[in-house]
């Protein structure tokens, strides 16, 4: 009645509050998220591909060059240009050496 509110009964102590049914979800959600939320970490002169915005190609070939923050890196492209990206903006690139060892040791195995 004050303010053009309910007032509060023994009986709203018995419904369960829609803030605690909230903050339960979320909380559950969260979880969910960050169990299949892979974390994505680089070094220093890592091999990487960074999303181009500007145009084509769509990945471009760079290095890390360095570490901005925790999600952020800079990036030293072919051109010799520097970009900062987004962890979500990178992909590691395999150099052919790498390439050329998982195949070898696919041998021992046959």
């Amino acid at each position: 009645m004050l303010f053009g509110r309910r007032l509060r009964s023994h009986l709203d102590l018995l419904m369960p509050s829609v803030a605690t049914r909230i903050q339960a979800n979320q909380q559950q959600q969260k979880a969910n998220h960050d169990s299949k939320r892979k974390l994505c970490e680089f070094d220093i002169d890592d091999a990487v591909y960074v999303k181009n915005f500007i145009g084509i190609p769509a990945w471009l070939p760079g290095v890390i060059e360095k570490c901005r923050g925790p999600l952020s890196y800079l990036v030293k492209l072919q051109s010799n240009k520097m970009v900062c990206r987004h962890v979500d903006h990178v992909k590691i690139r395999m150099s052919n050496n790498d390439v050329t060892d998982i195949s070898d040791s696919d041998d021992d195995f046959l």
